[in-house]
């Protein structure tokens, strides 16, 4: 039987200048794609992408009518997830970020060619089914973190493993990064009694199925533990959720904490290598050029200055952000209080505060440094929800050590909820990490229609 030639993608086209329009459907039409339309304003080209589905959207940034091609990619995002390549004759860094605002899939700019085309449409189909990949991926996460409280093993429709949370790394004693996208059964498998032929008899049932009696985790160290737990599908894509209770063995734990320690090392030592290396190579270079009268080099000269001072500011920045000067010298509030300032700046229609509040001593440089990154964490968190846009850090200490109160409103029409957040994968994960740098993350009502995160760093 001959087999069905895949239908050529989709694509949709929105520019108001004539010219550029039909040129650019002509080589589309050439390299064998489909253009469905081409719409001259933003009004025009919200009603007929929501109404053709496009596999693609060619969005002109300088549009006429009252909405440009931002906005019109904006509101076609809100009801039609799809993969957009602006086009423009500007590059300037205000219409960049701007653009970066919507996270588009290609950017063109004019006059564009044949490749040009054809290489942004298939980069932004490729990169768009990965993003539809991990929407699945999260949508089975979510689904299981519903029904499974304790160590969990997501398998995809060709039982490879997709994801582990933080209670199966450590049951199975091997970090997610070990085993993502590896086939079950080559480092992480169950015994004979449970083995990957009975995971595939089982994948296609839509009820729960009880691991069967004597199933053991096979551990890579060649040792085993014994499990329960239940198998069930994960949805169309064939995929398993398994949940395992077993006793985690304390060389295991300690194996994982180490890991994720030794994670935590590895940041501060780039930050200090920054720094201390890269920064001070970069400093010096610069300090030569300017030293250098201008007639010898010529523009060469100067527009190697101007490199290099580029090279400085994102070093020294890429440092703040991972290692403070502040941090270093004057402790965790100040720096925390910078932090915020700063958040403030990137973020003008948020309202973020600080205070820190009875702190008598400074905490051990590697405990403040993990305080310091576990908070960016946690409000890098929060930032992603667009209706957290009220945050209110409180540093104090506790009689357990010392505590950070995050409190933020309670927004029901977007993510950051009470019941959203305590099954949140990504904050049940941060969890779990917090708790292995030696800290507690709890998540408690404040007030009406607020919520805050307490995070405490046990000290001694």
């Amino acid at each position: 039987m001959t087999p069905t030639p895949n239908p050529p993608t989709r694509v949709f086209i929105v520019e108001d200048e004539i010219l550029i329009a039909e040129n650019a459907r002509v080589k589309l039409t050439k390299l064998g794609y489909d253009v469905v339309h081409v719409a001259m304003t933003g009004e025009e080209a919200v009603v007929k992408i929501l109404e053709l589905r496009p596999d693609v959207v060619l969005m002109d940034i300088k549009l006429g009518g009252e909405l440009d091609g931002i906005e019109t990619a904006g509101q076609v995002l809100e009801s039609y997830p799809v993969p957009i390549i602006f086009t423009t004759a500007y590059s300037d860094q205000a219409t960049l970020s701007r653009v970066k605002s919507i996270l588009p899939y290609g950017y063109i700019i004019k006059p564009y060619q044949l490749t040009d085309l054809s290489t942004n449409i298939e980069l932004a189909l490729h990169r768009f089914q990965d993003f539809l990949a991990r929407q699945q991926a999260t949508a089975a996460l979510e689904r299981a973190f519903t029904v499974v409280n304790d160590a969990l093993v997501v398998l995809d429709g060709q039982l490879r493993v997709l994801y582990l949370n933080p209670s199966a790394e450590a049951l199975v004693g091997l970090p997610l990064a070990s085993v993502q996208g590896q086939p079950f059964g080559d480092r992480l498998q169950l015994n004979e009694t449970a083995a990957l032929g009975w995971l595939q008899a089982h994948h296609q049932r839509a009820e729960a199925v009880a691991l069967p009696a004597g199933a053991r985790l096979v551990h890579p160290s060649g040792g085993s533990v014994q499990v329960e737990g239940t198998v069930v599908s994960s949805g169309a894509d064939g995929g398993l959720l398994i949940s395992l209770r077993g006793q985690v063995a304390s060389a295991t734990a300690q194996k994982l904490t180490t890991y994720v320690e030794l994670e935590e090392r590895d940041r501060l030592r780039i930050a200090e290598t920054l720094h201390e290396s890269i920064g001070q190579l970069l400093s010096a270079a610069k300090m030569n050029l300017e030293a250098l009268p201008s007639s010898e080099g010529g523009k060469h000269i100067e527009a190697s200055k101007a490199l290099l001072n580029d090279a400085v500011l994102e070093v020294r920045r890429m440092t703040q952000q991972v290692l403070p000067n502040l941090l270093k010298d004057f402790g965790l509030g100040p720096s925390l209080r910078a932090y915020f300032i700063d958040l403030q700046k990137q973020y003008p229609g948020h309202a973020l505060s600080f205070s820190a509040e009875g702190l008598t001593q400074r905490l051990p440089p590697s405990e403040e440094y993990t305080f310091y990154r576990l908070t960016q964490d946690l409000v890098a968190y929060l930032l992603k929800d667009p209706g957290c846009n009220h945050i209110n850090g409180v540093l104090a200490d506790v009689e357990a050590g010392v505590q950070l109160q995050l409190v933020f409103k309670e927004t029901p029409n977007c993510h950051t909820t009470a019941q959203a957040l305590l099954t949140d994968p990504a904050l049940v994960e941060l969890a779990a990490r917090t708790e292995l740098l030696g800290a507690i993350l709890d998540l408690a009502p404040h007030s009406p229609g607020w919520l805050q995160l307490k995070l405490t760093r046990r000290v001694g």
